[in-house]
């Protein structure tokens, strides 16, 4: 049995559901800390902003009807396993997403940090980087049926585009900035795009 397995089998400790997620960073803010073992104002104000993201998209997402109607098709037994830390902000323009697409899949959305199972983390790197979300799709057996992350495929397209750039030469700043100016524009085209062929495989 995977160690993937093996957690799954434990019941995923230390997991979170995504409104227990939510609380939890709503109780770390009330002591203006986020999640992680580095602390830093810096952090604290990316937290703040992601619980204002969420709160959006948890209000104003809609899903298509097509993603719906297949969502709707899964048998049951899938969870969706996702990395992550209460300051990453790409986290904050996805997960509400991918709550409302478990819900209405049945899905069992759990939620780890990044930071308590870099374990599992170090299993997922994006070109060497710890970078998140991270979700993986298992079936009732544990097996892995996919990986996606960090982002949508074609916001982490742009992403990659402006920070290779020589002409112009964007600051990181300036690249995050971009990129969830493009959240908001594309108001979750994207992430569905991703997830129509992903949940083809769980369709079965």
């Amino acid at each position: 049995m995977s160690g993937v397995a093996e957690f799954a089998k434990a019941g995923f400790p230390g997991s979170y559901s995504y409104p227990q997620f939510r609380e939890l960073l709503q109780q770390l803010l009330s002591e203006d800390k986020s999640t992680g073992p580095k602390q830093s104002e810096e952090l604290t104000a990316y937290s703040r902003l992601n619980e204002h993201r969420m709160n959006r998209w948890d209000k104003h997402f809609e899903l298509s009807v097509d993603l719906s109607e297949k969502l709707a098709r899964i048998p049951k037994g899938f969870t969706w396993l996702v990395i992550t830390e209460g300051w990453c902000g790409d986290s904050a323009q996805t997960l509400p997403l991918l709550y409302k697409m478990a819900q209405i899949g049945h899905i069992d959305l759990r939620i780890i940090l990044r930071d308590e199972n870099l374990w599992l983390m170090d299993q997922y790197l994006t070109n060497g980087s710890r970078s998140i979300p991270v979700l993986l799709c298992l079936d009732s057996d544990w097996r892995e049926v996919f990986c996606w992350g960090p982002r949508p495929a074609s916001i982490q397209q742009s992403f990659i585009s402006m920070r290779h750039s020589q002409d112009p030469v964007y600051t990181y700043d300036q690249v995050k900035e971009a990129i969830h100016l493009l959240y908001a524009r594309n108001n979750g085209q994207a992430l569905m795009e991703d997830f129509g062929p992903l949940v083809d495989r769980m369709i079965v």
